[in-house]
């Protein structure tokens, strides 16, 4: 189940990152999507720095 829920984390964050291109180029005010795309960014930090708990599977 771990190894399924950090495939689903490393899916998400491609995913953002192919939205955020998408919307680069649209030229388009994300407003909505930049707010989430903040309060999405110290998760990560968090986790890189290796804070986040410790799954195993």
């Amino acid at each position: 189940m771990a190894h399924h829920l950090r495939n689903a984390r490393d899916e998400m964050d491609q995913l953002e990152k192919e939205i955020f291109v998408l919307v680069e180029k649209s030229g388009l005010d994300t407003p909505v999507l930049d707010q989430l795309h903040k309060a999405s960014t110290p998760l990560v930090s968090t986790e890189a720095a290796g804070l986040a708990g410790n799954e195993t599977g």
